[in-house]
């Protein structure tokens, strides 16, 4: 699924209006009646990104608030506005409903701009004038409204002060901490976006028309703001040897910036290859990870399939029942296993994984297997490979095409086509659950169960892990703003053979506007013989630089020659001797190679001005 991005174009909509920030504001009149809102505007789409779809809504002229026109919301409309994940300041969304006598309307809030994770507010218009609220708890409040009237909805939502208020009409009709969920879990404080769904009150039939919409910043916030030098390393060591550098992490905003430095490694000769998604058709209705339901008639089934020679991956215990929905859908589960999981394992496989289905009857199943992507989101799929289950138990998948172990986060799961309601297919333990055990999809977003229970998902590592190259310490940190922190990154080629290695340390911070910064690592063993048998060996350094580059060696050097990455020679140098310095200054940054004819031959090294 794509990311909803919040546009360039809004940011170039905002406009100071009495010392508060309106970052959207819209009547609709500029817009052709009879064509689709998300069609038409840069700062809307629709909950599958479809623009254009029967999720889209039409622009009217039947009803407005001011002047002519609005938009109509009927069938299964479901429009997004997104806000950027904003976790900072004061806000204000106001807008304009009209329903229709006998009809209904809903709004949400969403914590995520990316839909369907997470709830923060529902707000139902049933079709008799009344209305209900899910917000810090289900049923949070009711109120009343006039149908056939043009009605004003006002939301406050103070993120500084973890607050938020609905006005209806001028009347406070609820207030609740901003950081519960619609039901009442605790979570985190953001503003993801703003749904617009035909939705109602199970028998009530949604139409309505909204008009006027505002998006105003009352206070600025404060943001962490990430900044990492140098944006690259390339190392040079001979075999047995180890050096270090430093990374700096700065904090550049004005809000306090956590972090955590991770290593993935890269291994080009058995690259992952993210394969397409083949599209589904998610049900019409709204399903969510709230939704589901256990087995109340279930008998546990047996432990899982024995494993002592290779790695595991998982969180579940023995099954001990079923889990479905009570409608007939479309979903997925999945656990995640972050990089702590991982990395020790780097360079093995995945290679099986094991599932427990407890319903396999009206069902049809896929293994799917996610590279990383943000906290509630995978990212790149590998594997998408469908599988038979005839029975109830465990089943064992071999994957078609193993997935290299690099150190970063890993997604195991399997989709799920229930084509009948109140069936259980998904396996799953006796909990408690682990926040990463109990992942579900049950439309176009990521979230958590509410279940208190971990899937049973296995997966099943083989192989022989490689020599770990790279470290950091200390791998996290928190800075104040202004503040800045060196970690010592160490190269270790003692067990590592002659040849060229490649992985990157990610630095992962609260900045939401930067929230990975990525620093390409390159490592080049060499070893060398001279005619005696002695080791001969060529070393650069500092690399990246911005002055100059001292080349050493134990063997006589003739000539140091510099290219662009374009094959243009810019410096050349005569050299007797086993040291010299190569002067940088006049250069522009960027990657070069390094040629070094020395009496054992030639060296190339790949260096990097800044």
């Amino acid at each position: 699924m794509k990311k909803l991005l919040l546009s360039l174009a809004l940011i170039a909509f905002t406009m100071q209006f009495n010392a508060q920030t309106v970052i959207y504001e819209d009547d609709f009149e500029s817009y052709t009646v009879g064509g689709y809102l998300a069609v038409q505007s840069d700062f809307w789409t629709t909950w599958s990104n479809a623009p254009g779809t029967t999720e889209d809504a039409f622009i009217v002229n039947e009803q407005s608030n001011s002047p002519t026109k609005s938009v109509l919301v009927q069938g299964v409309s479901d429009l997004v506005l997104g806000f950027g994940n904003k976790i900072s300041g004061k806000y204000q969304l106001d807008m304009y409903y009209f329903i229709p006598t006998g009809f209904a309307g809903y709004y949400n809030f969403q914590r995520y701009q990316s839909p369907g994770i997470e709830w923060v507010l529902e707000v139902y218009f049933t079709n008799n004038g009344t209305g209900f609220i899910h917000a810090g708890g289900q049923n949070a409040a009711t109120f009343n409204y006039t149908q056939n009237q043009w009605v004003f909805i006002h939301n406050i939502i103070d993120l500084d002060e973890d607050w938020a208020e609905l006005y209806i009409n001028n009347n406070l009709i609820h207030e609740w901490k901003w950081s519960l969920t619609s039901q009442g879990v605790q979570s985190i404080v953001q503003l993801g976006g703003m749904n617009v769904f035909a939705g109602a009150p199970t028998g009530q039939t949604p139409k309505f028309y909204f008009d006027d919409v505002s998006f105003v910043e009352l206070a600025s916030g404060t943001v962490p703001q990430v900044e990492v030098t140098p944006e690259e390393f390339i190392i040079d060591l001979s075999t047995g040897e180890s050096t270090t550098e430093m990374i700096n992490v700065a904090n550049i905003g004005n809000a306090p910036l956590d972090y955590s430095i991770e290593i993935n490694y890269a291994f080009p000769e058995k690259k992952n290859q993210a394969v397409a998604e083949t599209t589904s058709s998610y049900n019409e209705f709204k399903t969510t990870g709230m939704d589901l339901i256990a087995d109340p008639n279930y008998k546990p089934g047996g432990n899982a399939p024995s494993n002592t020679e290779d790695v595991l991956l998982n969180y579940d215990g023995p099954n001990d029942t079923g889990v479905g929905y009570p409608n007939p859908t479309v979903y997925e589960v999945a656990a995640r296993f972050p990089h702590n999981m991982t990395i020790d394992h780097a360079g093995m496989q995945l290679t099986q994984v094991d599932v427990y289905l407890t319903h396999v009857e009206s069902c049809a199943f896929k293994i799917k297997v996610y590279g990383e992507g943000a906290d509630y989101e995978p990212g790149d799929l590998l594997i998408e490979q469908a599988f038979a289950a005839p029975f109830i138990g465990w089943y064992t998948i071999t994957l078609n095409t193993p997935i290299t172990i690099t150190g970063e986060d890993l997604w195991i799961g399997y989709w799920v086509a229930q084509s009948v309601g109140a069936i259980f297919p998904i396996g799953a333990d006796a909990g408690p659950a682990n926040p990463n055990g109990h992942f579900i999809k049950p439309g176009v977003g990521w979230t958590v169960s509410s279940l208190d229970y971990n899937w049973n998902i296995r997966g099943t590592l083989t192989g022989d892990g490689i020599s770990q190259w790279l470290s950091v310490t200390p791998a996290i940190g928190l800075l104040d703003p202004a503040e800045d922190a060196d970690h010592t990154v160490t190269f270790d080629a003692t067990l590592l053979t002659v040849g060229g290695y490649e992985g990157i340390l990610k630095v992962k911070s609260n900045d939401i506007a930067n929230p990975v910064v990525i620093v390409p690592v390159t490592l080049d063993v060499i070893l060398g013989v001279n005619e005696l048998g002695e080791p001969n060996s060529v070393m650069v350094f500092p690399n990246p630089t911005s002055d100059y580059l001292h080349i050493q060696a134990n063997h006589q050097m003739n000539e140091a020659r510099l290219f662009s990455n374009t094959g243009q020679l810019m410096l050349s140098k005569r050299i007797d001797g086993k040291s010299t310095n190569l002067e940088t200054r006049s250069l522009a940054p960027g990657i070069y190679l390094l040629q070094i004819k020395t009496e054992a031959g030639i060296s190339n090294r790949k260096v990097m001005i800044d």
